[in-house]
């Protein structure tokens, strides 16, 4: 029997409005966003006998996690109290207890629900970093789709919460944030580590370097880095600043920064600021010996000179050959002794594994279980070049018309 065309006509028109209602439902996971509370910061600390908890020097540990969330300019009346100071900005909200999730619960009977899209930065205090193993501290992070892969993580030389309340001009998780998006402007300052690479790091037992900050008359400092083992995915040692820039050479993953170059008695001579900074590391091996070697350019200008110059400008090309080598000379001193540094600590944060791995991957699978000692005793050689691209010669009269 036939169907009537208008009865085709209803089922359609029945059809198209059950997909419209179901499109146009809004999120059914939706939240009213003066119900939330927006924390911009995270820290995580261990509960020491210093604050009062006997317990706390032995397993098992109890943690204390530090919010750090913001004031809508709204809520504390702005509008009518003209500028506001960072502290009136922001407040932290701090809970004691076992687990980091069971204290974002606790945190959010505190106060409004926590909402981990906007958290910028993750502080992690130095005895917790020590005791906890990574992995297990930043699990909840993996796990929950709300916090962003791209949050950056950090080390407290002393406690995290400590850090996230000491910034005097401005609020500490922006902060923190801004002076590590400056990293190209100084090679002391590590590359930025996201959560997204904490976690293939650690997925694949690979031992890697943080930045530490340090709190210091009141305001936050970055200062060198922390290393985390591969194997225990402890913190179990730190760089020194000197070491960080030492890194940005063997690892070439550095634009900008400063160089100086002193005298022998320690005067400044002149400032070699780094345009770019290449390396390539090659992995040689001959029978069972493995060894590197790091070929690394770089090219930049002479920023500032204080060395008095009178010269001819027949000898100008010299003189450009002769800061070179300055240069090189001191460059060389960063790489060794951060070489040094790595082996002596059995820690490979340069990824030398990486290159080995790619380069000589059957050498690799017999090395990578004792991989931490195999690295300590390899021998690693490099050369550099430098090429300085502008002098200044003209403003120093050293030019030929």
């Amino acid at each position: 029997m036939a169907v009537h065309p208008s009865l085709i006509s209803k089922w359609k028109l029945l059809f198209a409005l059950l997909i419209i209602i179901n499109i146009n439902t809004g999120c059914w996971d939706s939240q009213k966003i003066e119900d939330l509370t927006f924390s911009i910061g995270a820290g995580f600390d261990l509960v020491t006998e210093e604050n009062g908890d006997q317990s706390a020097a032995s397993p098992p540990y109890k943690l204390k996690v530090t919010y750090q969330n913001l004031i809508p300019t709204q809520t504390r009346g702005s509008s009518s109290a003209g500028a506001s100071t960072p502290s009136e900005s922001y407040h932290n909200i701090t809970a004691i207890g076992d687990s980091i999730h069971e204290l974002t619960r606790r945190v959010s009977l505190l106060t409004k629900p926590v909402s981990g899209e906007h958290v910028k930065v993750i502080v992690i205090g130095r005895k917790l970093a020590e005791r906890i193993e990574m992995e297990t501290l930043l699990n909840l992070f993996f796990r929950d789709e709300e916090f962003r892969e791209s949050c950056l993580i950090f080390i407290a030389r002393e406690d995290a919460a400590r850090t996230l309340s000491s910034s005097k001009i401005d609020i500490p998780s922006y902060l923190i944030k801004s002076i590590s998006d400056n990293q190209y402007r100084s090679t002391k300052i590590l590359p930025t580590f996201t959560l997204q690479k904490a976690i293939s790091k650690l997925q694949s037992n690979s031992s890697f370097i943080l930045q530490t900050i340090d709190v210091q008359e009141g305001n936050i400092v970055f200062s060198g880095g922390g290393i985390i083992d591969g194997n225990t995915h402890l913190l179990t040692n730190f760089f020194s600043p000197k070491h960080a820039q030492g890194l940005a050479w063997i690892t070439g993953h550095k634009q900008g920064g400063l160089l100086t170059i002193r005298n022998k008695n320690n005067q400044t001579q002149f400032i070699y600021e780094i345009s770019r900074i290449k390396s390539k590391m090659n992995a040689i091996v001959q029978g069972d010996k493995i060894s590197f070697h790091i070929h690394i350019q770089s090219t930049g200008r002479i920023s500032e000179d204080w060395r008095n110059l009178k010269v001819d400008p027949k000898h100008a090309i010299q003189l450009v050959r002769q800061s070179e080598g300055q240069i090189i000379s001191e460059a060389k001193t960063y790489i060794q002794d951060t070489i040094n540094e790595m082996q002596k600590t059995k820690a490979d944060v340069a990824d030398f594994s990486t290159t080995l791995r790619i380069q000589h991957p059957h050498v690799w699978n017999k090395v990578k279980r004792d991989w931490n000692r195999v690295f300590s005793t390899i021998p690693i050689t490099y050369d550099i070049a430098i090429q300085i691209e502008d002098y200044g010669l003209e403003n120093m009269g050293l030019s030929q018309d």
